[in-house]
């Protein structure tokens, strides 16, 4: 998957990079593997990304 050029979509996929670099370090057998993989945002739409992460706006949260 390449990188957007610039905005919310490239902040995004930066996030999803992270993220899923860290689930990576996880001690599996040890902890069990993450339930889900979130990326929470100020801004935008909730969605679940291609790769395994879903993003969702903290206005989602509630009032």
């Amino acid at each position: 998957m390449q990188a957007p050029q610039a905005g919310v979509e490239s902040q995004g996929y930066h996030a999803a990079k992270s993220l899923l670099k860290l689930a990576d370090t996880v001690d599996v057998p040890h902890a069990g593997g993450p339930s889900k993989l979130v990326i929470l945002t100020a801004t935008g739409y909730g969605h679940e990304r291609p790769d395994g992460t879903t993003v969702i706006p903290i206005t989602a949260l509630g009032p």
